[in-house]
């Protein structure tokens, strides 16, 4: 079982133009182990594409949380 020094939950809407500058950011001034939950309410947000790219390339570990069910 993983463990994380530190748990940062982003709640968004439509924040597709601005993620990855929050991920990037997150990667180089945050120390130790860390997890980003995103947490969306619907499927058609235009942030949810735009995390793609992240998933494969952040070594640290994010996850994306439905609010809605």
């Amino acid at each position: 079982m993983s463990t994380f020094d530190l748990d940062i939950i982003i709640p968004v809407y439509n924040e597709g133009p601005n993620i990855g500058r929050v991920l990037d950011l997150l990667a180089r001034e945050v120390r130790g182990r860390f997890r980003v939950l995103i947490c969306y309410d619907k499927e058609d947000d235009n942030t949810l594409p735009a995390l793609a790219p992240f998933e494969t390339t952040l070594d640290r570990k994010s996850t994306r949380l439905n609010s809605s069910h």
